[in-house]
């Protein structure tokens, strides 16, 4: 009986979460979207259902053994210094930039520099898991993102990771993780999104995290 309650609990915050979404995809219907679209939009929100009703049942079923800890704290620390030398990378470009705008280069004036990063998942052993991994991806949104330009200073790199404190807030309030110091971008991948499971978490590789920086130029 419990078991049955708690997974209509989940399908009414499921709906509830939807419910605006659906509303609006509804009333972009009546003024123009054709029908595909919209259920294009329809389908797709169904697969966030999806994603999010397996996210909440593998995360109920964590295994907090000192394995899987290790794994999250490698995987907190390596990304962490993968986003530093994101981060370095584009300091580095804005001096390189504004030294050539002193000069008198015209051709750099007006630059705009953004960072992305994102999980680029391998295959998997089945192609069913390797499209989930990618809507897993697809469907997240991926932060941090460092951005400057000619007349945007570079924010310090602790403010942009919002790194002050320790992010040890659900699910990363386990006492395994006591003294930890959890990077935002970990704990906002797990519970601002309806994608990842913090048991994918011990899936994923520092290695397949990739960061991608973005040059633009005034008329270019």
């Amino acid at each position: 009986m419990i078991g049955w309650l708690v997974r209509l609990w989940v399908m009414n915050k499921l709906d509830h979460k939807l419910k605006d979404a659906v509303t609006r995809f509804e009333q972009q219907w009546k003024t123009g979207y054709e029908e595909a679209t919209l259920n294009y939009l329809k389908k797709e929100g169904e697969e966030l259902k999806g994603l999010f009703v397996r996210k909440w049942f593998f995360s109920t079923a964590f295994d907090w053994s000192p394995e899987n800890v290790r794994k999250i704290i490698d995987l907190n620390n390596g990304v962490y210094e993968l986003l530093r030398k994101a981060y370095d990378r584009m300091v580095y470009l804005k001096a390189d930039f504004d030294a050539r705008i002193a000069c008198g280069d015209e051709a750099y004036e007006n630059y705009s520099i953004v960072t992305r990063f994102w999980y680029e998942a391998p295959d998997q052993t089945t192609p069913d898991l390797t499209l989930l991994w990618f809507k897993l991806g697809v469907y997240t949104d991926w932060q941090p993102e460092f951005s400057c330009g000619a007349d945007e200073d570079v924010k310090p790199f602790d403010d942009v990771m919002l790194d002050e404190i320790s992010w040890s807030r659900p699910p990363f309030d386990n006492p395994a993780l006591a003294g930890v110091h959890i990077h935002y971008f970990l704990y906002s991948l797990i519970h601002d999104n309806d994608t990842y499971s913090i048991h994918d978490l011990l899936q994923m590789r520092v290695e397949d995290f990739r960061y991608q920086i973005k040059v633009k130029f005034k008329g270019m």
